[in-house]
């Protein structure tokens, strides 16, 4: 009843302490096997409301269902931020979102989503996109002519199918990297030169799961030119 009056910023918390749950099965709870899913009970859903007035919109929710509002528009909103939550149509609820019902925004991060395998992101406004622990993600569209900052950590890791990535950021200027490459990588109107590039490989139990290979070092052959260029391998001790 209060979305339609409420401006300025808004936030949802639900602490994943309130979850008192062995760490195998907060884990199952957030990355639930799609087989399972008969066995389950009928899952939480929260149904998020148009906050139209709104210019920050924060959704910690950890493992809950989460629907989005696809035909109303968040008119002021420039910064969304989700994290914990899970997304039962692959993607396309925030895909539609964040291209087509939030015309200002500027930043958008999402942190351990689940569920989420497609995201396409056309956002002419949009400066900064920090996309982490995703895990499955099968398919990355991303166009946007004004962005500057972007982060994919450990997001295409878990995806057993052939990932697929498309670029179009002509202004990029710095570029987290530290996830599994791609197999198929299109772009178009890439910058002629990044002011900062960070290729980070992944830790030994993400690589596992990863095949043994990240195959990072493709990320580096979509640049010619990069002012700020820094590798970062993880060192651990091994015992044979």
């Amino acid at each position: 009843l209060a979305a339609q009056r409420i401006s300025g910023r808004f936030g949802l918390y639900l602490s994943p302490a309130a979850f008192n749950l062995h760490p195998e099965e907060f884990l199952k709870n957030l990355y639930p096997d799609p087989e399972d899913d008969a066995e389950e009970e009928e899952a939480v859903t929260l149904q998020l409301p148009c906050f139209p007035r709104v210019t920050e919109l924060s959704i910690t929710f950890m493992g809950v269902d989460l629907g989005l509002p696809t035909t109303d528009t968040f008119a002021m909103l420039t910064k969304l931020f989700i994290s914990g939550v899970r997304f039962t149509d692959g993607g396309e609820e925030i895909s539609q979102v964040v291209s087509l019902c939030c015309p200002c925004i500027e930043r958008l991060e999402l942190h351990r989503i689940s569920g989420l395998r497609w995201l396409t992101v056309f956002a002419q406004s949009l400066v900064s996109m920090v996309l982490s622990r995703i895990l499955v993600l099968e398919q990355l569209l991303v166009a946007a002519e004004n962005l500057r900052h972007m982060l994919v950590d450990k997001c295409f890791v878990l995806s057993n199918t052939r990932a697929f990535m498309f670029l179009c950021v002509p202004a990029l200027e710095q570029l987290l990297w530290e996830d599994r490459c791609p197999e198929v990588i299109r772009h178009w109107m890439l910058p002629s030169c990044l002011r900062s590039l960070v290729v980070a490989e992944l830790e030994l139990n993400y690589l596992i799961g990863a095949g043994g290979r990240s195959n990072f070092a493709r990320i580096l052959q979509l640049f010619k030119c990069v002012d700020t260029l820094r590798l970062e391998f993880p060192t651990s001790q091994v015992r044979i």
